[in-house]
């Protein structure tokens, strides 16, 4: 079997194996069995960082959970009811602590009860199959490779694969979640996850999902490395409409997209704007519903339930971009002018305009006005 702890050792943070050690430690002392599962060991596969840990215990993992936060420092937030608890660490990484069910049907996994049977059917519940590797955390078994789905096979090729036939019927939102996935690690949808994906999309499947959950996974496609990549799939696979109903991705706004992304990309520039203050989705709506008429506008951002301080960035931008790109025009501005241009505005606006004015002299502006922001803290942006 596949021993994961020279992986551990070399990939993980200092601090993430600490933590490893601490739990298999609590584990022990509790007469518990632990796992971390799904997207943790994926990402230690690819050598990437994890902003969420899974840990599985077979035990309760709130009695786990207060044990570990005697020993390991972070804030603990535990739901009593559903068996589960969040550990925030001070790096902003989330450990998730779930509780294992006893329940599973011995018809789908197809053999008799065992130790570890709960971690598979656990397993069986996940999306794809890169999300289906378990790391035994366990004092006897340590760093052990649990694939019961051939996930580190999928990995390796570059495929999605659903579990199951019916994965899309089940739960329709993994349609949107294939694609986010397929875009971020420029993987394949496995052949036949292919057309049971389209065939989900063929037949309305996600009509069935309400809007709240619908949008929350969809928000999410802003969050991610590209979004250009996953929207431009999305609307090759004729699902695109399903989010964005009267709205038309011409290639002015995808143009448009892609140098947003850019721009947001740029660790420094002289035009450096807050980019950890920009709402995300408020920005790329704004970009996205451009050239859509304000009833229509009014009715999506409803359809979407916006948190209200969204909807008021959107509804300013549209109102303030374009006298500020007529004024940007000039070859000089004062500084007391460009302050009063810019007061009280979104700090997403900014990017905006970097990507309407591209060629101009709008980065020229910006960033003196960036300069004057610094040397004055009394200008406030919201």
């Amino acid at each position: 079997m596949t021993n994961l702890l020279p992986l551990i050792n070399e990939r993980l943070s200092r601090d993430l194996q600490i933590l490893f050690y601490l739990c298999s430690y609590c584990a022990r002392c509790g007469g518990s069995r632990i796992y971390a599962v799904g997207d943790v060991v994926r990402d230690l596969f690819l050598h990437q960082p994890s902003p969420e840990i899974s840990l599985l215990i077979d035990g309760s993992a709130v009695d786990f959970a207060h044990r570990l936060h005697k020993l390991f420092e972070g804030r603990l937030q535990v739901m009593e009811k559903f068996g589960t608890a969040d550990f925030f660490l001070q790096d902003h990484t989330v450990v998730k602590m779930t509780t294992a069910r006893r329940e599973f049907s011995l018809k789908t996994l197809d053999e008799a009860p065992g130790d570890d049977v709960f971690l598979k059917s656990d397993m069986y519940n996940q999306d794809f199959t890169i999300d289906t590797m378990a790391c035994s955390l366990n004092t006897d078994t340590y760093g052990q490779l649990y694939d019961y789905f051939r996930g580190k096979d999928d990995l390796e090729q570059g495929l999605i694969r659903v579990l199951y036939k019916l994965s899309f019927v089940d739960e329709p939102v993994r349609v949107f979640r294939a694609v986010r996935c397929e875009q971020r690690y420029q993987f394949e949808l496995e052949t036949e996850t292919y057309h049971q994906l389209v065939a989900a999309g063929h037949n309305h499947l996600t009509s069935r999902l309400s809007k709240g959950r619908l949008y929350e996974e969809a928000f999410l496609i802003f969050r991610e490395p590209s979004p250009v990549a996953v929207l431009s799939r999305l609307e090759e696979l004729g699902l695109l409409e399903v989010l964005f109903p009267r709205t038309r991705f011409s290639q002015r706004m995808l143009d448009n997209l892609r140098a947003l992304e850019r721009i947001l990309q740029e660790k420094e520039s002289a035009s450096s704007f807050a980019r950890r203050k920009i709402d995300l989705t408020a920005l790329y709506l704004t970009m996205i519903f451009d050239e859509t008429p304000e009833h229509d506008l009014k009715y999506l951002l409803y359809v979407m339930r916006l948190k209200k301080k969204q909807r008021d960035i959107i509804f300013r931008l549209r109102e303030r971009i374009p006298a500020l790109l007529h004024a940007l025009e000039e070859e000089f501005i004062t500084d007391y002018r460009l302050a009063h241009l810019f007061k009280n505005l979104p700090e997403e606006a900014f990017p905006l305009l970097l990507v309407y004015g591209q060629g101009k002299s709008f980065a020229r502006h910006i960033g003196q006005y960036m300069v004057i922001r610094k040397n004055s803290p009394t200008l406030s942006q919201r």
